[in-house]
């Protein structure tokens, strides 16, 4: 069994399923960027 590690990040992860739907559409680089930007640690 294999298991998802970030080095130096202790779990939980924040993991952004389609992005930041409430500053922009899913699914766009926009909402995936946006993510990014408000701490998501897994896209």
């Amino acid at each position: 069994m294999s298991r998802f590690v970030i080095p130096n990040k202790p779990k939980p992860y924040v993991m952004a399923h389609r992005g930041n739907l409430v500053a922009c559409p899913e699914n766009t680089l926009a909402a995936f960027q946006c993510s990014i930007d408000e701490g998501a640690d897994i896209l």
